[in-house]
């Protein structure tokens, strides 16, 4: 294998490994229909408090502003303002991520020129490293303290067949993971917080230079892989409240 492969061969193992420990499911994640229709309830009434609040900022007053342009115009200012609200709900991403939150939208991008910019971030290989170490850390010590874990993880496959089988395998090392952590509970919380920190620096470090990367180049970056709960509370925001109620407008005179 070529180091590039190694490296995601190891991202890859090191994920599935770690993830459950931390709480996160493996399984493709989907929406309940009961948190979508409570979602949308709370954000209905959020949106008609903002506008009560916000009523001096409606965008109702550049209509005339934006009616005189023509389609080719408007397009061009609708870009500006994507742009300046992606910048905006990125940006609000990457304080949640220093936080310690929502990272793992971003280590689950598919897009081939996102996943290729982050791997050229400033000093990534030494990030990675120290995250990857601290893993080594953490999975010999279960080894050395868990037989059960250390059979368990034997079983251990790059791909599972179905997800019943990975589900299955994840539920397990769950159990074991939780059993040891009672037992050696200071030395398992230190060693994990450890390297959750580091995972956590690695992608903080990819995000800052995609934001800016696309800032530099004056480019729409795309934010379609953040969940809401990545930026939730962002739409509170006065700014990004504006800039969300300026493109609606734009967007409904392209349409005519």
């Amino acid at each position: 294998m070529i180091i590039k492969e190694i490296k995601q061969a190891v991202i890859k193992y090191s994920a599935y490994l770690v993830l459950p420990i931390l709480g996160i499911s493996c399984a493709p994640s989907k929406k309940s229909p009961v948190y979508n229709s409570t979602f949308d309830k709370n954000y209905k009434e959020s949106q008609n408090e903002l506008d009560a609040t916000y009523l001096y900022l409606s965008p109702s007053k550049h209509i005339e502003q934006y009616e005189k342009l023509n389609t080719a115009e408007l397009q061009n200012e609708e870009n500006k303002l994507l742009k300046e609200l992606n910048y905006l709900k990125f940006e609000y991403y990457l304080k949640r991520i220093e936080k310690g939150k929502s990272r793992y939208s971003l280590a689950t991008v598919s897009d081939k020129k996102l996943k290729s910019l982050m791997e050229i971030a400033p000093n990534d290989e030494i990030y990675y490293k120290e995250w990857k170490d601290a893993v080594k850390l953490f999975v010999d010590f279960e080894d050395a303290n868990s037989l059960k874990i250390k059979e368990h993880r034997k079983k251990y496959k790059t791909h599972f067949e179905t997800k019943e089988e990975r589900d299955s395998y994840y539920e397990e090392y769950s159990k074991l993971s939780k059993i040891l952590k009672r037992e050696k509970f200071e030395k398992y919380t230190n060693l994990h917080d450890n390297f959750d920190s580091k995972l956590n620096n690695m992608w903080l470090n990819r995000g800052k230079y995609l934001l800016q990367y696309y800032k530099d180049k004056n480019l729409l970056l795309p934010t379609d892989f953040l969940k809401f709960q990545d930026y939730e509370g962002l739409e509170k925001d006065e700014n990004y409240y504006n800039l969300t109620k300026r493109v609606k407008v734009i967007g409904e005179l392209i349409k005519k």
